[in-house]
């Protein structure tokens, strides 16, 4: 009956939590879509494709599931491979010439979205990701 109580009680702000998580995400997606469009648009090129590992705090079938879908959908960003124990996604990005800034947006998302699903505190710092190459030399899970 208590957890029952402090669902009811925890709700609002679970709810709030999910809202402003959305509204970060649809900037991110609308930032995103209107790269691409420019990118496609324009005669000159900025791709710069590479692929990062990125070891997850997200611990939950649910939490890696969504965080995995929200990537790939972002235009620039697809998942290519997930490994479950120790948790972690190798993410392919059309712009990614500087691996630790790519490596950091994907964190920026992945700590949110646990703000937006876990109870307020439970979202720990974020773990050292693995080594620090390029896509061509990186291990496949």
């Amino acid at each position: 009956m208590r957890s029952l109580v402090r669902a009811a009680a925890e709700a609002p702000g679970r709810v709030w939590r999910v809202l402003v998580f959305l509204g970060y995400f649809l900037g991110h997606l609308v930032e995103a879509n209107a790269h691409m469009a420019r990118e496609i648009l324009t005669p000159r090129s900025g791709l710069a494709p590479g692929i990062v590992r990125l070891d997850l705090r997200a611990r939950t079938e649910p939490e890696i599931s969504v965080l995995a879908n929200l990537i790939s959908l972002t235009p620039k960003t697809l998942v290519i491979a997930v490994r479950r124990e120790p948790p972690a996604l190798w993410i392919h990005g059309t712009h990614a010439a500087d691996p630790e800034e790519f490596r950091t947006s994907l964190r920026t998302t992945e700590t949110r979205l646990l703000a937006a699903m876990r109870r307020p505190g439970e979202v720990e710092e974020p773990p050292e990701d693995g080594p620090r190459r390029s896509s061509r030399s990186g291990e496949a899970p």
